[in-house]
């Protein structure tokens, strides 16, 4: 479906299999406990805000981060045939850019930049904005992810659940491919301590 129509992608739960946001600020607890707080603090404000705070003082590694390996090589696959590749991230844009500058395989990047939390209805704009009226696919998990998903031409979903495909149904919107978790939840596990691990002293 949709020959070479954009693939946009989010990030957290779909491209990686944790929620960069909630590892960096164990994080941040860990080395900058008062920074930290200072983060949580702007939470009622700006949401955006709160993200580029974490993302600015935590340690993170886009190396060390739990990938969905089936849906990347799939990307890859597909950037190789000639789709064009971007990620659409709720997370914020120094994350977004990391990731996409590590795997290589991103023609651009949309994010979350300190003001704009870039979820749902906001999400969907975004991509609008960037791509113009033509039609796009989107590769999500989560109910977050309806808004964006109504928008598009079509959905690969990560972990389909009964009520997300209920969703899509609803909004006329037909699935593309679904991936679904195999045994590899150790494997996250024993990835996500090198990803949240501080930075070597004097670093």
């Amino acid at each position: 479906m949709g020959d070479m129509w954009p693939l946009c992608v989010d990030l957290d739960g779909t491209l990686v299999e944790t929620d960069t946001l909630h590892e960096m600020l164990l994080a941040l607890v860990r080395v900058h406990p008062i920074r930290a707080l200072i983060a949580l603090v702007s939470i009622p404000r700006v949401k955006a805000h709160f993200k580029q705070m974490v993302a600015r003082y935590s340690p993170f590694d886009p190396a060390a981060l739990p990938y969905r390996q089936d849906l990347l090589e799939w990307l890859r696959s597909e950037r190789v045939a000639g789709r064009k590749l971007i990620l659409a991230a709720g997370a914020d844009s120094k994350v977004a850019l990391a990731v996409s500058s590590h795997l290589a395989i991103f023609d651009a990047v949309i994010a979350s930049d300190g003001r704009m939390n870039l979820t749902g209805e906001n999400k969907a704009r975004a991509i609008r904005a960037y791509l113009g009226s033509g039609p796009f696919l989107y590769a999500g998990d989560s109910r977050a992810d309806v808004k964006t998903w109504s928008a598009s031409a079509g959905a690969i979903v990560v972990n389909p659940t009964r009520s997300r495909l209920q969703a899509l149904a609803r909004a006329a919107v037909p699935v593309v491919r679904t991936f679904s978790d195999g045994p590899g939840g150790r494997r996250q596990s024993a990835r996500r301590r090198s990803y949240c691990a501080p930075p070597a002293s004097g670093s």
